[in-house]
């Protein structure tokens, strides 16, 4: 499964790496990313901002939760 991006900063360029943490933290047009528009799966800490955003996101559904992670899937489009 493709992962859009992960911890390794030695591998991505900065722009990015402020760019994800920028959508992870809730910043301005986190809900327009290009990357999460097209995940079809988002394993996140429970308390990051986008966690509690996407239990909001109608393109999301959360599906598994525990004291450290949450997990949702994109819901199909109808």
């Amino acid at each position: 499964m493709p992962v859009s991006i992960d911890g390794r900063t030695n591998v991505h360029d900065v722009a990015r790496v402020t760019h994800s943490l920028a959508v992870w933290n809730g910043k301005r047009d986190w809900a327009s990313d290009p990357e999460l528009s097209a995940a079809r799966l988002v394993i996140a800490q429970k308390d990051f901002a986008l966690t509690q955003l996407l239990r909001l996101d109608p393109r999301f559904e959360l599906v598994y939760e525990d004291q450290v992670a949450v997990v949702f899937i994109a819901k199909t489009k109808e």
